[in-house]
């Protein structure tokens, strides 16, 4: 059996949307993800007019199950940042380190690697 392919032509047709969201995105997105390599999310990123991209290390594709905690508090944050107008309007791309909860670290920002 072989696995469905791509519809090329409905991609390529979203794609082109893009560029008109006017609406701030928080696009988050495991650094180990063998499904949809981290430079996809580079691209959703640039095609995004207000995108901010959080790369998380040691994170696959399923982010939700994996970190959901680090993922609520990345959600909540962006809302607040939202609210107090904290957001740049250009694209950022920040990278978390991992949460170990032995060594009581929160999650922080690594570098703000916004261009």
């Amino acid at each position: 059996m072989f696995a469905k392919q791509p519809n090329f032509e409905i991609s390529e047709a979203l794609e082109a949307g893009y560029p008109h969201v006017q609406l701030p995105c928080l696009i988050v997105w495991g650094l180990r993800d063998e499904t949809l390599p981290a430079a996809m999310g580079y691209k959703l990123k640039d095609q995004l007019p207000y995108a901010h991209l959080v790369l998380l290390p040691h994170s696959k594709h399923m982010l939700p199950l994996e970190r959901p905690a680090d993922c609520a508090q990345l959600i909540r944050d962006f809302e607040q940042q939202l609210a107090d107008a904290k957001l740049p309007i250009a694209h950022s791309v920040v990278q978390v380190p991992t949460v170990r909860a032995a060594d009581g670290f929160g999650v922080t920002v690594l570098a703000d690697l916004a261009r």
